[in-house]
């Protein structure tokens, strides 16, 4: 089992050695190479599907990888192998193998020594993983730079700025404090979550405003303001001036 970070540089790996056959192609450069290509891309499979991928390596062992996230960002990837098909015939993978591996008695012990599992097993070992990946990515096990939660944060509220975002809902989401919530914001941008949140919704306002026949009430509700003299109020003190005279310079 290895945990990959997000650049899919090693974490860490228990147990340190890998298994028997994959441990000596690793003695070869350009079977090293495939091996760390399947990696690769089944890292890239899983950063599109956000989901497990059991799948077959280069040399036909089974592989599943599945992402970790951290404040609900992609910090990493969860890897589980390497295992040989115990319902198939094993002949393909020692013929893909002996291309590097000359030594035909090694070989063979090094196969026998490798897990062998049926596909259901595999599929049951991947499934019992992806429970791991998903625990530590709801306890946020694996630490990331304080920066990055503030970065979470202000992707999670330029995503969400129209629905009614709470300090408390945030804090549950991200699963952190309020004081570690405000803490990280505050240093990273130099500014309150509310004023951020506030802006964004300002700024978005008046994007409608200027490009759209929409009422002022609305847009207001539209960008997530329950009450609309809050709004006005709210969004002259910003620009100077009021939502219904920015209509009305629009329509010059």
């Amino acid at each position: 089992m290895t945990i990959f970070d997000i650049h899919q540089n090693v974490v860490v790996s228990y147990p340190d050695k890998k298994c028997p056959l994959c441990y000596l192609l690793d003695q070869y450069k350009d079977a090293r190479n495939k091996c760390t290509k399947c990696d690769m891309e089944a890292m890239e499979h899983v950063f599109q599907s956000s989901q497990i991928y059991v799948y077959k390596c280069w040399c036909g062992l089974y592989e599943a990888i599945m992402p970790l996230y951290t404040y609900g960002q992609l910090t990493g990837y969860l890897m589980l192998g390497q295992a040989i098909d115990a319902d198939e015939d094993t002949s393909n993978v020692e013929i893909l193998a002996s291309q590097y591996i000359h030594d035909t008695k090694e070989l063979k012990k090094a196969m026998h020594r490798t897990c062998k599992h049926t596909k259901a097993q595999i599929k049951a070992l991947g499934e019992l993983v992806d429970i791991c990946a998903e625990y530590l990515s709801l306890t946020n096990t694996v630490n990331v730079p304080s920066s990055d939660l503030a970065e979470a944060i202000q992707s999670y509220l330029i995503k969400h700025y129209m629905e009614q975002i709470t300090i408390d809902s945030l804090c549950s989401y991200f699963n952190v404090s309020k004081a570690t919530l405000h803490t990280y914001f505050k240093k990273k941008y130099g500014t309150t979550i509310h004023q951020r949140l506030l802006s964004i919704r300002l700024n978005e306002a008046r994007k409608l405003l200027e490009s759209t026949n929409a009422s002022m009430k609305d847009i207001s509700h539209t960008v997530g303001f329950l009450d609309a003299d809050y709004f006005s109020k709210a969004f002259k003190k910003k620009y100077r001036i009021s939502p219904t005279d920015v209509k009305k310079e629009c329509r010059k």
